[in-house]
């Protein structure tokens, strides 16, 4: 798993003899894992930003600025894209109220986030079920 934070797939599944599709299948698995146990109840800062190349899919990057750790990445840049977060923010812990500051560096088409605590508390909970 530790290559995997610096190099592509398909090289560490050159290094061991393995096609890349089993080192995807094995990293999944860990993540997935991983995931369950997830815990955000430390999170007081949020920054946004998302990324594609070219012909690729587009993904956004949540990270904690204080921890310089990166909290989830979500597919797409859609209106839904933070509110997915949200949900999965809160269904591990994660309390919006005490998230300050959300800072976003994305376009204009990019998702709506919420940037005061009354807006954070409107827009987190109102898509809760």
């Amino acid at each position: 798993m530790e290559p995997a934070k610096s190099q592509p797939v398909a090289d560490i599944a050159g290094q061991v003899g393995e096609h890349d599709t089993g080192s995807w299948r094995f990293i999944r698995h860990y993540v997935d894992q991983a995931r369950l146990y997830g815990d955000d109840t430390g999170v007081e800062a949020i920054g946004i930003d998302g990324t594609s190349r070219k012909g690729h899919r587009y993904i956004t990057v949540v990270a904690d600025p204080a921890e310089r750790n990166v909290i989830r990445v979500v597919p797409g840049k859609d209106a839904n894209t933070v509110k997915r977060f949200a949900l999965d923010f809160m269904d591990h812990n994660g309390d919006p109220n005490r998230v300050a500051p959300v800072t976003c560096d994305m376009s204009r088409g990019s998702p709506r986030h919420p940037r005061t605590p009354a807006q954070r508390r409107r827009g987190f909970g109102a898509h809760r079920a």
